[in-house]
Protein backbone atom coordinates (compact mmCIF):
# COMPACT_ATOMS: atom_id res chain seq x y z
CA UNK A 1 0.00 0.00 0.00
CA UNK A 2 0.94 3.50 -0.18
CA UNK A 3 0.68 6.72 0.96
CA UNK A 4 0.88 8.62 -1.98
CA UNK A 5 -1.26 11.12 -4.03
CA UNK A 6 -2.18 9.61 -7.31
CA UNK A 7 -2.21 12.35 -10.42
CA UNK A 8 -3.59 11.82 -13.95
CA UNK A 9 -2.26 13.96 -16.76
CA UNK A 10 -4.71 14.54 -19.36
CA UNK A 11 -2.58 16.23 -22.42
CA UNK A 12 -2.53 15.17 -25.38
CA UNK A 13 0.85 16.00 -26.55
CA UNK A 14 3.18 13.47 -25.23
CA UNK A 15 6.19 15.10 -24.99
CA UNK A 16 4.65 17.57 -22.49
CA UNK A 17 2.62 14.99 -21.00
CA UNK A 18 5.78 13.27 -20.08
CA UNK A 19 7.65 16.11 -18.55
CA UNK A 20 4.86 16.84 -16.26
CA UNK A 21 4.63 13.14 -15.27
CA UNK A 22 8.20 12.62 -14.48
CA UNK A 23 8.11 16.36 -12.58
CA UNK A 24 5.30 15.15 -10.64
CA UNK A 25 7.25 11.86 -9.92
CA UNK A 26 10.02 14.06 -8.66
CA UNK A 27 7.82 15.67 -6.07
CA UNK A 28 6.67 12.92 -4.64
CA UNK A 29 3.38 11.99 -6.27
CA UNK A 30 2.36 8.89 -8.21
CA UNK A 31 1.91 9.55 -11.54
CA UNK A 32 1.17 6.13 -13.25
CA UNK A 33 -0.37 7.27 -16.62
CA UNK A 34 -1.49 9.75 -18.50
CA UNK A 35 -4.18 10.13 -21.05
CA UNK A 36 -4.80 12.03 -24.67
CA UNK A 37 -8.42 12.54 -24.81
CA UNK A 38 -11.01 13.16 -22.65
CA UNK A 39 -12.80 10.03 -23.41
CA UNK A 40 -9.50 8.22 -22.13
CA UNK A 41 -9.24 10.63 -19.74
CA UNK A 42 -13.12 9.42 -18.33
CA UNK A 43 -12.00 5.68 -18.87
CA UNK A 44 -8.72 6.15 -16.68
CA UNK A 45 -10.48 7.61 -13.76
CA UNK A 46 -12.77 5.52 -13.67
CA UNK A 47 -10.49 2.32 -13.58
CA UNK A 48 -7.95 4.26 -10.84
CA UNK A 49 -9.94 6.89 -9.27
CA UNK A 50 -7.23 9.19 -8.76
CA UNK A 51 -6.59 11.56 -6.33
CA UNK A 52 -6.27 14.78 -9.10
CA UNK A 53 -6.78 15.33 -12.54
CA UNK A 54 -4.56 18.21 -14.49
CA UNK A 55 -6.71 18.69 -17.15
CA UNK A 56 -5.56 20.27 -20.51
CA UNK A 57 -8.32 22.26 -21.59
CA UNK A 58 -7.57 21.73 -25.39
CA UNK A 59 -7.89 18.45 -26.54
CA UNK A 60 -7.65 16.25 -29.88
CA UNK A 61 -10.65 14.19 -30.19
CA UNK A 62 -14.31 13.68 -29.67
CA UNK A 63 -14.61 15.99 -26.68
CA UNK A 64 -12.49 18.82 -25.09
CA UNK A 65 -10.74 18.76 -21.35
CA UNK A 66 -13.60 21.17 -20.20
CA UNK A 67 -16.40 18.21 -21.24
CA UNK A 68 -14.53 15.30 -19.61
CA UNK A 69 -13.23 17.51 -16.39
CA UNK A 70 -17.36 18.25 -16.11
CA UNK A 71 -17.81 14.74 -16.39
CA UNK A 72 -15.23 13.61 -14.38
CA UNK A 73 -16.61 16.16 -11.40
CA UNK A 74 -19.84 15.03 -11.79
CA UNK A 75 -19.78 11.31 -12.11
CA UNK A 76 -16.59 10.56 -9.66
CA UNK A 77 -16.10 13.73 -7.76
CA UNK A 78 -12.23 13.78 -8.68
CA UNK A 79 -11.16 17.37 -7.96
CA UNK A 80 -9.57 18.93 -11.88
CA UNK A 81 -6.86 21.26 -12.51
CA UNK A 82 -6.81 23.31 -15.50
CA UNK A 83 -3.69 23.43 -17.72
CA UNK A 84 -3.65 26.02 -20.59
CA UNK A 85 -1.40 28.51 -22.95
CA UNK A 86 -4.57 30.71 -24.22
CA UNK A 87 -8.08 30.22 -24.47
CA UNK A 88 -11.38 32.05 -25.87
CA UNK A 89 -13.42 33.75 -22.99
CA UNK A 90 -16.32 31.47 -23.80
CA UNK A 91 -13.67 28.75 -23.01
CA UNK A 92 -12.90 30.04 -19.61
CA UNK A 93 -16.42 30.25 -18.86
CA UNK A 94 -17.30 27.08 -19.71
CA UNK A 95 -14.41 25.94 -17.50
CA UNK A 96 -15.15 27.81 -14.91
CA UNK A 97 -18.55 26.41 -14.45
CA UNK A 98 -17.18 22.83 -13.85
CA UNK A 99 -15.92 23.99 -10.29
CA UNK A 100 -12.31 23.32 -10.98
CA UNK A 101 -9.71 23.90 -8.32
CA UNK A 102 -6.75 25.52 -10.31
CA UNK A 103 -5.46 26.92 -13.40
CA UNK A 104 -1.97 26.54 -14.57
CA UNK A 105 -0.67 28.53 -17.56
CA UNK A 106 1.59 26.86 -19.94
CA UNK A 107 4.66 26.78 -19.71
CA UNK A 108 5.04 26.99 -16.18
CA UNK A 109 7.88 25.78 -13.40
CA UNK A 110 7.95 23.09 -11.27
CA UNK A 111 7.15 25.48 -8.09
CA UNK A 112 4.19 26.41 -9.55
CA UNK A 113 2.52 22.86 -10.43
CA UNK A 114 3.66 22.00 -7.01
CA UNK A 115 1.62 24.75 -5.48
CA UNK A 116 -1.02 24.39 -7.96
CA UNK A 117 -1.19 20.52 -6.80
CA UNK A 118 -0.67 20.76 -2.95
CA UNK A 119 -3.63 23.87 -3.14
CA UNK A 120 -5.86 21.41 -5.06
CA UNK A 121 -5.41 18.56 -3.39
CA UNK A 122 -5.98 20.42 0.37
CA UNK A 123 -9.01 22.54 -0.95
CA UNK A 124 -10.64 18.96 -1.88
CA UNK A 125 -9.76 17.75 1.58
CA UNK A 126 -11.33 20.43 3.16
CA UNK A 127 -14.55 20.67 0.83
CA UNK A 128 -14.71 16.50 1.41
CA UNK A 129 -14.81 17.00 5.30
CA UNK A 130 -17.51 19.83 4.96
CA UNK A 131 -19.28 18.15 2.93
CA UNK A 132 -19.00 14.84 5.12
CA UNK A 133 -19.83 17.02 8.29
CA UNK A 134 -23.17 18.37 7.21
CA UNK A 135 -24.23 14.93 5.62
CA UNK A 136 -23.66 13.42 9.02
CA UNK A 137 -25.20 16.37 10.90
CA UNK A 138 -28.47 15.68 8.76
CA UNK A 139 -28.07 12.08 8.81
CA UNK A 140 -27.85 12.54 13.00
CA UNK A 141 -30.83 14.33 13.38
CA UNK A 142 -32.82 12.34 11.30
CA UNK A 143 -31.05 9.28 13.45
CA UNK A 144 -32.47 10.80 16.32
CA UNK A 145 -35.90 11.10 15.61
CA UNK A 146 -35.95 7.37 14.18
CA UNK A 147 -34.44 6.25 17.48
CA UNK A 148 -37.13 7.81 19.35
CA UNK A 149 -39.94 6.89 17.05
CA UNK A 150 -38.96 3.35 17.06
CA UNK A 151 -38.11 2.77 20.69
CA UNK A 152 -41.68 3.83 22.32
CA UNK A 153 -43.50 1.12 20.27
CA UNK A 154 -40.55 -1.73 20.66
CA UNK A 155 -40.94 -0.99 24.50
CA UNK A 156 -44.48 -2.08 23.84
CA UNK A 157 -44.01 -5.22 21.45
CA UNK A 158 -41.20 -6.44 23.66
CA UNK A 159 -43.38 -5.61 26.89
CA UNK A 160 -46.60 -7.44 25.83
CA UNK A 161 -44.22 -10.21 24.47
CA UNK A 162 -43.29 -10.86 28.19
CA UNK A 163 -46.49 -10.67 29.78
CA UNK A 164 -47.73 -13.19 27.03
CA UNK A 165 -44.95 -15.49 27.71
CA UNK A 166 -45.28 -15.34 31.16
CA UNK A 167 -49.58 -16.14 30.54
CA UNK A 168 -48.42 -18.90 28.14
CA UNK A 169 -46.19 -20.79 30.73
CA UNK A 170 -48.62 -20.33 33.22
CA UNK A 171 -51.76 -21.59 31.31
CA UNK A 172 -49.28 -24.85 29.95
CA UNK A 173 -48.72 -25.54 33.62
CA UNK A 174 -52.64 -25.14 34.26
CA UNK A 175 -53.36 -28.11 31.06
CA UNK A 176 -50.74 -30.41 32.31
CA UNK A 177 -52.90 -31.56 34.75
CA UNK A 178 -55.78 -31.63 32.32
CA UNK A 179 -57.19 -34.64 30.36
CA UNK A 180 -56.91 -34.38 26.93
CA UNK A 181 -55.56 -31.02 26.48
CA UNK A 182 -52.32 -32.54 24.48
CA UNK A 183 -54.18 -30.25 21.75
CA UNK A 184 -54.17 -27.49 23.61
CA UNK A 185 -50.85 -27.55 24.92
CA UNK A 186 -49.16 -28.39 21.67
CA UNK A 187 -50.71 -24.94 20.14
CA UNK A 188 -49.93 -22.64 22.99
CA UNK A 189 -46.20 -24.29 22.34
CA UNK A 190 -46.34 -23.32 19.11
CA UNK A 191 -47.44 -19.69 19.59
CA UNK A 192 -44.81 -19.84 22.73
CA UNK A 193 -41.96 -20.59 19.44
CA UNK A 194 -43.79 -17.77 17.61
CA UNK A 195 -43.10 -15.25 20.64
CA UNK A 196 -39.60 -16.68 21.25
CA UNK A 197 -38.90 -15.50 17.05
CA UNK A 198 -40.92 -11.82 18.17
CA UNK A 199 -38.26 -11.51 21.07
CA UNK A 200 -35.27 -12.25 18.61
CA UNK A 201 -36.52 -9.58 15.80
CA UNK A 202 -37.37 -7.01 18.20
CA UNK A 203 -34.33 -7.44 20.16
CA UNK A 204 -32.04 -6.98 16.89
CA UNK A 205 -34.28 -3.62 16.46
CA UNK A 206 -32.97 -2.55 20.09
CA UNK A 207 -29.30 -3.13 18.99
CA UNK A 208 -29.79 -1.02 15.45
CA UNK A 209 -31.85 1.58 17.50
CA UNK A 210 -29.08 1.30 20.58
CA UNK A 211 -26.53 1.81 17.81
CA UNK A 212 -28.74 4.63 16.31
CA UNK A 213 -28.14 6.35 19.27
CA UNK A 214 -24.57 5.68 20.39
CA UNK A 215 -23.92 7.64 16.66
CA UNK A 216 -25.79 10.50 17.76
CA UNK A 217 -24.17 11.08 20.42
CA UNK A 218 -21.47 8.99 22.37
CA UNK A 219 -22.62 8.08 25.56
CA UNK A 220 -20.11 10.25 27.81
CA UNK A 221 -20.01 7.12 30.35
CA UNK A 222 -17.84 7.17 33.10
CA UNK A 223 -13.95 7.28 32.66
CA UNK A 224 -10.93 5.59 33.73
CA UNK A 225 -7.16 5.22 32.71
CA UNK A 226 -6.70 2.31 30.94
CA UNK A 227 -4.18 0.10 29.91
CA UNK A 228 -4.64 -0.55 26.26
CA UNK A 229 -3.63 -4.74 26.13
CA UNK A 230 -6.36 -5.55 28.69
CA UNK A 231 -8.31 -3.27 26.38
CA UNK A 232 -7.58 -5.41 22.97
CA UNK A 233 -7.25 -8.58 25.02
CA UNK A 234 -11.28 -8.37 25.89
CA UNK A 235 -12.40 -7.22 22.47
CA UNK A 236 -10.20 -10.33 20.86
CA UNK A 237 -12.34 -12.77 23.52
CA UNK A 238 -15.41 -11.12 22.33
CA UNK A 239 -14.63 -11.27 18.62
CA UNK A 240 -13.14 -14.67 18.83
CA UNK A 241 -16.31 -16.55 18.16
CA UNK A 242 -16.44 -15.15 14.79
CA UNK A 243 -13.00 -14.43 14.34
CA UNK A 244 -12.23 -18.38 14.30
CA UNK A 245 -14.31 -19.18 11.07
CA UNK A 246 -11.98 -16.71 9.19
CA UNK A 247 -8.85 -15.96 10.28
CA UNK A 248 -5.62 -16.41 12.80
CA UNK A 249 -5.29 -13.89 15.07
CA UNK A 250 -1.91 -12.09 15.19
CA UNK A 251 -1.07 -9.74 18.04
CA UNK A 252 2.30 -7.56 18.55
CA UNK A 253 2.09 -5.31 21.50
CA UNK A 254 4.84 -2.34 21.51
CA UNK A 255 4.52 -0.05 24.23
CA UNK A 256 1.79 2.30 24.61
CA UNK A 257 0.74 4.76 26.74
CA UNK A 258 -2.38 4.42 28.92
CA UNK A 259 -5.17 6.16 28.03
CA UNK A 260 -8.71 7.82 29.69
CA UNK A 261 -11.78 6.40 28.00
CA UNK A 262 -14.87 4.23 28.87
CA UNK A 263 -14.02 0.41 28.85
CA UNK A 264 -16.89 -0.71 27.52
CA UNK A 265 -16.95 1.86 24.39
CA UNK A 266 -13.72 1.20 24.15
CA UNK A 267 -13.88 -2.28 23.95
CA UNK A 268 -16.97 -2.46 21.56
CA UNK A 269 -14.65 -0.46 19.40
CA UNK A 270 -11.79 -3.05 19.26
CA UNK A 271 -14.43 -5.65 18.96
CA UNK A 272 -16.26 -4.03 15.80
CA UNK A 273 -12.95 -3.55 13.95
CA UNK A 274 -12.15 -7.06 14.92
CA UNK A 275 -15.22 -8.82 13.71
CA UNK A 276 -15.58 -6.45 10.77
CA UNK A 277 -12.03 -7.76 9.35
CA UNK A 278 -13.38 -11.21 10.22
CA UNK A 279 -16.40 -10.50 7.81
CA UNK A 280 -14.52 -8.85 4.87
CA UNK A 281 -12.13 -12.10 4.82
CA UNK A 282 -14.99 -14.39 4.79
CA UNK A 283 -15.78 -17.76 6.32
CA UNK A 284 -13.04 -20.36 5.21
CA UNK A 285 -9.77 -22.03 5.77
CA UNK A 286 -9.20 -20.24 8.99
CA UNK A 287 -5.79 -21.11 8.61
CA UNK A 288 -5.14 -19.46 5.24
CA UNK A 289 -5.89 -15.98 6.42
CA UNK A 290 -5.09 -13.74 9.17
CA UNK A 291 -5.52 -11.23 11.18
CA UNK A 292 -3.21 -8.50 13.22
CA UNK A 293 -3.53 -6.37 15.88
CA UNK A 294 -0.46 -4.09 16.49
CA UNK A 295 0.17 -1.71 19.72
CA UNK A 296 2.46 1.63 19.22
CA UNK A 297 3.51 5.05 20.13
CA UNK A 298 3.65 7.31 17.66
CA UNK A 299 5.24 10.58 17.34
CA UNK A 300 2.82 12.46 18.62
CA UNK A 301 3.24 10.33 22.15
CA UNK A 302 -0.48 8.71 21.32
CA UNK A 303 -1.49 5.36 22.27
CA UNK A 304 -1.93 3.68 18.50
CA UNK A 305 -4.09 0.30 17.56
CA UNK A 306 -3.79 -1.17 14.00
CA UNK A 307 -6.04 -4.33 12.45
CA UNK A 308 -5.03 -5.49 9.60
CA UNK A 309 -6.70 -8.20 7.69
CA UNK A 310 -5.72 -10.28 4.60
CA UNK A 311 -8.93 -9.69 2.96
CA UNK A 312 -9.86 -8.34 -0.32
CA UNK A 313 -9.75 -4.61 0.63
CA UNK A 314 -12.01 -1.71 0.12
CA UNK A 315 -12.20 0.30 -3.35
CA UNK A 316 -10.51 3.35 -3.70
CA UNK A 317 -14.01 5.12 -4.70
CA UNK A 318 -15.73 3.31 -1.19
CA UNK A 319 -13.10 4.56 1.36
CA UNK A 320 -14.04 8.40 1.43
CA UNK A 321 -17.44 6.78 3.02
CA UNK A 322 -16.45 3.98 4.98
CA UNK A 323 -17.53 5.69 8.47
CA UNK A 324 -20.47 7.09 6.97
CA UNK A 325 -23.72 5.97 8.24
CA UNK A 326 -25.79 3.15 6.81
CA UNK A 327 -22.60 2.71 4.07
CA UNK A 328 -22.13 -1.07 3.68
CA UNK A 329 -20.64 -2.87 1.10
CA UNK A 330 -21.70 -6.45 2.87
CA UNK A 331 -25.25 -8.26 1.25
CA UNK A 332 -28.98 -7.04 2.45
CA UNK A 333 -29.37 -8.51 5.72
CA UNK A 334 -25.86 -8.75 7.23
CA UNK A 335 -25.89 -5.18 8.44
CA UNK A 336 -27.13 -2.02 9.11
CA UNK A 337 -23.64 -0.34 8.43
CA UNK A 338 -23.44 1.75 11.07
CA UNK A 339 -20.58 -0.55 13.59
CA UNK A 340 -17.85 1.77 11.94
CA UNK A 341 -19.89 4.83 12.14
CA UNK A 342 -20.14 3.98 15.91
CA UNK A 343 -16.42 3.47 16.16
CA UNK A 344 -15.85 6.91 14.57
CA UNK A 345 -17.95 8.50 17.28
CA UNK A 346 -16.81 7.08 19.80
CA UNK A 347 -12.78 7.52 18.92
CA UNK A 348 -13.50 11.26 18.27
CA UNK A 349 -15.20 12.27 21.48
CA UNK A 350 -12.36 10.72 23.24
CA UNK A 351 -10.20 13.15 21.41
CA UNK A 352 -8.36 10.43 19.25
CA UNK A 353 -8.54 9.63 15.40
CA UNK A 354 -9.58 6.49 13.31
CA UNK A 355 -8.33 6.08 9.58
CA UNK A 356 -8.29 3.52 7.05
CA UNK A 357 -5.94 2.63 3.99
CA UNK A 358 -6.84 -0.32 1.98
CA UNK A 359 -6.03 -1.03 -1.73
CA UNK A 360 -8.62 -3.17 -3.47
CA UNK A 361 -7.94 -6.79 -3.37
CA UNK A 362 -4.47 -6.05 -0.64
CA UNK A 363 -6.55 -6.24 2.56
CA UNK A 364 -7.39 -3.34 4.94
CA UNK A 365 -5.78 -1.62 7.61
CA UNK A 366 -7.49 0.50 10.49
CA UNK A 367 -5.96 2.63 12.60
CA UNK A 368 -7.20 3.79 15.97
CA UNK A 369 -4.81 6.93 17.54
CA UNK A 370 -6.05 7.85 20.95
CA UNK A 371 -4.46 10.77 23.33
CA UNK A 372 -2.42 9.61 26.39
CA UNK A 373 -4.17 10.08 30.04
CA UNK A 374 -3.05 12.71 31.84
CA UNK A 375 -0.96 10.64 33.92
CA UNK A 376 0.92 8.94 31.39
CA UNK A 377 1.83 5.02 32.22
CA UNK A 378 3.82 3.28 29.49
CA UNK A 379 3.34 -0.41 29.28
CA UNK A 380 5.92 -3.08 27.99
CA UNK A 381 6.45 -4.21 25.19
CA UNK A 382 4.72 -7.95 24.90
CA UNK A 383 3.90 -10.07 21.89
CA UNK A 384 1.68 -12.84 21.48
CA UNK A 385 -0.35 -14.79 18.58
Amino acid sequence: MTDRKSILVVEDDAIIARDIQQTLERLGYAAPRTARTGDEACLAVEASAPDLVLMDIKLRGGSDGVEAAGRIRERWDVPVVYLTSHSDEATLQRAKATGPLGYLLKPFHERDLRTAVEVALHTHELETRLARSERLASIGTLAAGMAHEINNPLAVVMGVAYSLRRAMHGADEVLAGVPGAEGARAELREAAEGLQALDEAAERIRRVVQDMRRFVRPDRAERQVLDLPAVLDAAARMAEPRLRQSARLQRCYGATPSVEANEGQLVQVFTNLLVNAAQAIGEGDASAQRVELTTFTDERGRAVVEVRDTGPGISKQDLPRVFDPFFTTKPVGAGMGLGLAVCHGIVTSLGGEITVESEAGRGAMFRVALPPAPRVKTMTSSSAT
